[in-house]
């Protein structure tokens, strides 16, 4: 991921504006980590994509997949009410 944001923060000097990681890309890459059965990276991933999108109910969505995938069963049903707060 840090490869990711290096490649985001050298556009945004480039075109002189921020350029944030889009949504799509940080799923992406919560998704190789999901594949690859590292517990930190996908919460860690999943966390920078609802601090990145908070009004984005796939981002929720994604965390509370993170938390049950690392056995985290209060934590995903949290993070699962979000989108729907959201969708209200």
């Amino acid at each position: 991921m840090a490869a990711v944001q290096a490649h985001y923060e050298s556009l945004s000097t480039m075109l002189g504006q921020p350029v944030a990681v889009p949504e799509n890309v940080i799923s992406d890459v919560r998704c190789t980590a999901l594949a690859r059965g590292g517990s930190k990276r996908r919460s860690h991933y999943s966390s920078s994509n609802v601090d990145a999108t908070p009004n984005s109910g796939v981002a929720y969505d994604s965390l509370s997949d993170a938390y049950l995938k690392d056995s985290q069963l209060l934590a995903a049903k949290g993070g699962g009410g979000s989108p729907v707060q959201l969708a209200s």
